[in-house]
């Protein structure tokens, strides 16, 4: 998450209009931001009025709760389907073959999505809905190979393509995960 400073080092580069453009956007904003956004202003000389969100006037936490809600459900969807790939690859001891690298890869993905997500990294949209993508035909594929013996592929590709609509409808996650929310790096100056 970006400090009060980068913060303030970014939206000291955006013009007047563009800061009352991002004020009028309440819900895409930390109270951190909102505070740099309001002081942002305040320092050219803008008031801090009634269409400018402070911390005071900024919309209830629920809907911020809500956001972060659906995405902690997400993580820890995903965390339970790692720990469970962990617990197959142990109960099934494969050599050291083919089927190691493809469950190594099967933990390993998953795992560098939470760590993009937990740093609000740019990419975290973009590498979750190739991946969810992927998984969704993958299933797919499994339910029609398997028809009505594995009960596991049709529900798995049910819960994946809900995650999939989540994660490409939702205006907070695309808010979220944008590089235009991440404040320019040091080197970018």
């Amino acid at each position: 998450m970006p400090t009060y400073q980068e913060l303030r080092s970014t939206y000291g580069r955006l013009t007047i209009g563009e800061l009352q453009d991002l004020a009028l956007r309440p819900f895409e904003l930390t109270a951190q931001a909102q505070a740099a956004l309001v002081d942002e202003l305040s320092s050219r000389g803008v008031p801090a009025n009634a269409d400018t969100p402070t911390p005071e006037t900024r919309p209830s936490a629920r809907a911020d709760s809500w956001y972060r809600g659906w995405l902690t459900v997400f993580e820890a969807w995903v965390t339970l389907e790692i720990a469970a790939s962990l617990a197959a690859f142990a109960l099934l001891r494969p050599d050291l073959g083919w089927s190691t690298l493809l469950m190594l890869a099967i933990v390993a993905v998953p795992t560098i999505g939470l760590v993009l997500i937990a740093n609000s990294h740019p990419l975290a949209r973009r590498f979750w809905l190739a991946l969810l993508a992927v998984l969704l035909v993958a299933w797919i594929t499994i339910a029609a190979a398997f028809g009505r013996t594995s009960w596991r592929a049709p529900s798995e590709a049910a819960i994946i393509a809900a995650w999939y609509l989540y994660w490409l409808n939702s205006r907070r996650i695309a808010a979220e995960f944008s590089s235009a929310s991440r404040p320019a790096s040091p080197a970018d100056a």
